[in-house]
């Protein structure tokens, strides 16, 4: 009998259930490190009988069921191996996919985190860069707070970034109301 391997079961995974899913669990041997899976019986309520499955590329899928311990002769569907394999290879395939795109997102992540820090090496650069009579952002902005007072007081951060740098902040709708009541046009009268 041909070696039946994970492609080609993995490409026959039609006919299981939901159930049958939820019965198989991903295990890894402490002493070993190696990978197999735990399946319950489809009696598992009466029995609390629970299958091993394992697999390795040189004798293929092996099944501690009674199918498995005849090496899946009476195994009538196209994989070639019991519900219990199949189970396992799909939630292998499943864990497969999971761990992908947690490193996608680990990478996507890590590059964000270069280029936010090549950002800030840059600006550092920039900033060292400047002659010694000419201020960088920071300094001009603190010291345009220690030189000036609004209202009997410290400008805070973003007043003294708006009124030196000319960033006009959004008005609120309070304010853009009263703007176009006062300014709303009237009609033209010399008498």
């Amino acid at each position: 009998m041909a070696l039946i391997t994970f492609e080609h079961v993995a490409a026959h995974l039609d006919g299981l259930t939901e159930a049958q899913l939820d019965k198989c669990h991903r295990t890894i041997d402490e002493a070993t490190g190696q990978v197999f899976y735990q399946v319950e019986s489809s009696e598992y309520e009466q029995n609390e009988q629970m299958y091993k499955v394992t697999y390795d590329e040189e004798t293929g899928f092996h099944c501690t069921c009674k199918s498995g311990q005849w090496g899946f002769a009476n195994v009538k569907h196209w994989s070639g191996v019991d519900w219990h394999v199949r189970a396992s290879v799909k939630r292998e395939l499943e864990f497969r996919a999971e761990a992908q795109t947690r490193q996608d997102a680990d990478a996507r992540e890590q590059e964000a985190r270069r280029e936010e820090a090549a950002k800030k090496e840059q600006e550092r650069q920039q900033e060292q860069a400047a002659p010694a009579d000419e201020p960088t952002r920071e300094q001009a902005l603190e010291r345009f707070r220690d030189a000036h007072r609004i209202d009997g007081r410290r400008p805070t951060r973003e007043e003294a970034e708006r009124l030196l740098f000319k960033v006009s902040p959004r008005p609120t709708r309070e304010e853009a109301e009263r703007d176009m009541q006062r300014y709303q046009a009237r009609p033209f009268r010399i008498m």
